[in-house]
């Protein structure tokens, strides 16, 4: 069969310890790869002695162990691993694939550190790496990934800040970093984030000021804030900071004092009434423009992969 382009055999009750690819030509393997919710095994390789044309593979919820990829892949743009049993550290070699905009390997027993050069991504728009074993910091080149969306690290063992890097990735939408040992202060700068609508920093060791923003005062559901350190304070968690070493005169009240205050609660109070709780909506609404124009198929996948990757 030389010219098989699309291979689908997801959610069915296969089984197999392996799957192996051997692509001698450039059209002898197919483009869109499926074997999802299936209980294959083993591992799942692919081999091609040159550059192959591969858009999507999606082996999720299965037992694979391990999975080889080819060295040249420059138009792969999907790739789903989630819920199988790979284990080891996030292959360093995910970096080499410019071309993925999906990238999830959640639910699976990876451990070690998080990649820096994963930051070479610059096209990546969906990041999932929940439900792992990794440790360390969160590398403040993540910060490079200008054009992420969906950024998913949630339960592992990760400590140290929340980079303020953060702030400077503009079209983030939906950030989990919920149920790790992160400490220290929300950064400022994700005050800048204007396109954020779900916000998940529940479980941590977090403290201080939650910064405030257009879009930050929004973020306001406490369960949102939940188990982190009894010093974290802010608007969105009705909690008032008292950081402020002197008590100002009544005189100087107009530029600092209570009056001010309560007139900034009452505005914040306003903003949080008026803010919709539609957010499925608007995340489904932002894919009606499409980013896989020439295969509505990838389209749809694209859709799941990112209510998945927020919890929906």
């Amino acid at each position: 069969m030389s010219y098989l382009f699309y291979l689908d055999l997801s959610r069915n009750q296969l089984s197999g310890e392996a799957f192996v690819f051997l692509c001698q030509r450039s059209y002898s393997c197919p483009q869109y790869i499926n074997l999802s919710f299936n209980t294959f095994h083993g591992n799942i390789s692919i081999y091609s002695g040159k550059a192959y044309s591969l858009n999507v593979l999606e082996v999720a919820h299965n037992r694979f162990s391990n999975i080889y990829l080819p060295r040249y892949l420059e138009e792969l743009q999907l790739l789903d691993l989630r819920e199988n049993r790979i284990s080891g550290e996030i292959p360093a070699c995910l970096a080499q694939i410019s071309s993925l905009q999906i990238l999830s390997v959640g639910n699976n027993f990876l451990r070690g550190p998080i990649p820096s050069n994963l930051s070479n991504l610059r096209s990546l728009q969906i990041l999932d790496l929940s439900g792992n074993k990794l440790r360390g910091e969160i590398p403040n080149s993540l910060g490079n990934l200008r054009s992420l969306k969906v950024l998913n690290l949630s339960h592992h063992s990760l400590s140290g800040p929340i980079p303020a890097s953060f702030g400077n990735i503009k079209e983030l939408e939906s950030l989990d970093l919920s149920h790790n040992n992160l400490s220290g202060d929300i950064p400022e700068s994700m005050g800048t984030l204007l396109q954020i609508t779900n916000l998940q920093l529940s479980d941590n060791n977090l403290s201080g000021r939650i910064p405030t923003g257009s879009q930050m005062d929004r973020m306001n559901n406490p369960d949102s804030y939940a188990n982190n350190d009894a010093r974290l304070c802010g608007m969105q968690i009705l909690k008032p900071c008292n950081d402020v070493a002197i008590t100002p005169t009544r005189e100087a009240a107009p530029r600092g004092g209570p009056e001010r205050d309560e007139g900034l609660w009452l505005s914040w109070m306003t903003a949080s009434i008026g803010f919709p709780a539609g957010f499925v909506t608007t995340v489904l609404g932002m894919y009606g423009f499409g980013y896989f124009h020439h295969n509505p198929e990838l389209l749809r996948r694209r859709r799941m992969m990112r209510r998945r990757a927020i919890g929906f």
